[in-house]
């Protein structure tokens, strides 16, 4: 689920550990649950709308550390390229995630991503949700399920937190009947049943007895870990990766195969958290529904004006993928340079045609006062000759 954390005054509670440039960012939740209020996240940069290549053209371990979001273009070294759950309406920015910079943040503080529209949920697709967490190396431990479904107290080992003492020392039949194909007539609301039955047994056990049976206690521990998880997988009929070397595996969300409907968290508002928050994401239908819950009530146009729209869409995310790459910054700076360039070449040209008029104008006048006085000069003496003329005649 893509959420938004607003700025630092916005916040209900202050997170002590993030920096000021993480504020006013938008996150992608990893945690399958909220714990102690906080959930693991990965933020969402833009590059101030500037593509991958042109912000670490040199630098690939910060271009690795990065995973593109569609309509960005494929990473540039691996070719992965994440893509939501409902394209439209897309993200406001081309974005990426930070893949290698894991957060913890408190969950009251999150936003949806689009206040405008806080009923359109904006979330990775499921492939691209696993793809994330894989190239993250994001570990978390195995959701709580036993707790609803079974009424136990946990399904992590001693070195994760404590478990109850009834997990050390279990009867080889009731380990055999979890392990072994579904009976008929025995439904899931049974199991707490057949568990009461084997603890009552356990506690009917002498003293020595369950002295003498510790190593095999031991080894009975690691096996009903197995077993139990194995029981809980064939009743669901969800892929749930245990082993008997390992209690804590690096992603629930791992090994899921196709054919199955693999269960996800469902990262909404309202039902973050609580009991049994799975949707299917490999059901059929365009959007995944809550366990139990009611299918959403909307239909798309499926008709000639929504393929329309849709196309158009597709146009324009296409046009804005061509506009991402764009090398917005020296572009702008070439027209400015032309622009000057333009600007002190026409003042030239407007500063030359203003100086030879200047020069005409002042030529001119010069010409005018030397022509003037010359016939001045010439009709004063003139006048003379004329007059000397008379008076010798």
């Amino acid at each position: 689920m893509i959420l938004w954390l607003p700025k630092i005054k916005d916040l209900m509670i202050t997170d002590n550990n993030l920096a000021k440039g993480c504020y006013h960012h938008p996150v992608v939740i990893l945690s399958a649950e909220v714990q102690d209020g906080k959930v693991d996240v990965l933020f969402l940069t833009s590059f101030s709308e500037t593509s991958l290549e042109l912000r670490h053209p040199h630098n690939p371990k910060a271009r690795r550390a990065h995973l593109p979001i569609e309509p960005c273009s494929p990473h540039p070294d691996n070719g992965k390229l994440l893509t939501l759950e409902n394209r439209f309406p897309g993200l406001r920015k081309n974005s990426y995630v930070k893949a290698k910079r894991l957060t913890t943040v408190t969950y009251a503080n999150l936003q949806p991503y689009d206040c405008k529209r806080p009923d359109v949920d904006f979330a990775l697709s499921r492939r691209s949700f696993q793809e994330l967490i894989e190239y993250a190396k994001y570990s978390v431990r195995l959701p709580d399920v036993l707790q609803d479904d079974l009424g136990i107290c946990s399904a992590h080992p001693p070195q994760v937190e404590p478990v109850a003492k009834r997990y050390i020392d279990v009867d080889d039949d009731f380990a055999d009947l979890l392990s072994g194909p579904r009976m008929a007539g025995v439904l899931e609301d049974h199991i707490p049943a057949l568990w009461d039955m084997s603890t009552q047994c356990e506690e009917a056990r002498p003293a020595s007895a369950a002295a003498q049976a510790s190593p095999k206690a031991k080894r009975a521990h690691v096996r009903y870990q197995r077993l139990l998880l194995e029981a809980i997988n064939e009743y669901h009929g969800t892929h749930v990766h245990t082993q008997a070397h390992s209690h804590v595996r690096p992603s629930i969300y791992s090994d899921i195969p196709a054919e199955r409907g693999a269960l996800l968290p469902v990262h909404n508002h309202g039902s973050y958290g609580i009991s049994g928050p799975y949707r299917y994401y490999g059901s059929s239908t365009r959007y995944a529904a809550v366990r139990g819950a009611m299918p959403p009530t909307g239909k798309k146009q499926q008709g000639c004006f929504g393929a329309i729209l849709r196309d158009l869409c597709g146009v324009i995310r296409g046009c804005s993928s061509l506009l991402s790459r764009v090398p917005w910054g020296k572009l702008s700076l070439i027209i400015f340079i032309l622009l000057l360039l333009f600007g002190v070449g026409y003042g030239a040209y407007r500063l030359n045609l203003w100086t030879i008029g200047a020069v005409n104008s002042l030529l001119d006048t010069i010409s005018y006062k030397i022509w003037g006085t010359v016939q001045r000069v010439f009709n004063s003496d003139y006048r003379e000759f004329r007059l000397e003329i008379r008076m010798f005649s």
